[in-house]
């Protein structure tokens, strides 16, 4: 504990594999297994960024500053989209982890509001792709011919509102809830489920 900065509160040793209350160096009360701590792991979740009502709160403290509200009613995790409500009343959904790293709330505010859905297959690889973006696809389209991906086999354009985005998150989300899992990435799969995501995608209400 000296060595890390922290003091024990504990009033007894309790064994390596259970928790002891612990005050970190930064003056926050946490509660680490002795065995972690002795592997390396730290000992605040707080300091880590890996305490979840410390990060949601912190979360909910930046969308506040950045004049928005967060309508989601709990915490999901620092990589899984929350939904709010952003200073210029524009429902959006940002990912935690992004805007503590310097990305704004809302893609309508930013002009990157995504209207473009497509899937791709790279024939060479037997893989399926599929994904958004904004205005003209083809410079989007290039970047993936390049790697493989020049067989279009979906594209549509001009979508209004967050449907892209929709159709994107219902394809991988029907995808893993199957048992299928992305062979790269996170809209990489193989090319033998290329009729089930068009099938979810067609099927999607838009």
């Amino acid at each position: 504990m000296k060595a890390l900065g922290g003091i024990v509160l504990e009033p007894k040793w309790l064994g390596s594999l259970e928790r002891h209350r612990v005050q970190c160096g930064a003056g926050h009360n946490c509660n680490p297994r002795p065995a972690a701590v002795q592997q390396g792991q730290g000992l605040c979740r707080t300091c880590a960024g890996n305490d979840p009502v410390a990060a949601g709160r912190e979360f909910r403290e930046r969308v506040a500053e950045l004049g928005g509200i967060v309508l989601e009613p709990k915490w999901l995790g620092s990589g899984v989209p929350h939904r709010v409500q952003c200073a210029s009343g524009h429902n959006c959904d940002p990912i935690p982890g992004n805007i503590k790293f310097g990305t704004g709330l809302c893609r309508k505010c930013a002009g990157l509001a995504w209207d473009v859905f497509y899937v791709l297959i790279n024939e060479d690889a037997g893989t399926v792709k599929f994904g958004i973006t904004s205005g003209s696809p083809r410079p989007r389209l290039a970047v993936h011919a390049r790697d493989g991906y020049q067989l279009v086999v979906r594209l549509l354009t001009g979508l209004p509102d967050d449907v892209a985005l929709s159709l994107e998150r219902a394809a991988r989300t029907e995808l893993l809830d199957a048992g299928h899992v992305p062979v790269r990435g996170r809209e990489y799969f193989s090319a033998s489920l290329v009729q089930f995501v068009l099938d979810t995608v067609d099927h999607h209400p838009r």
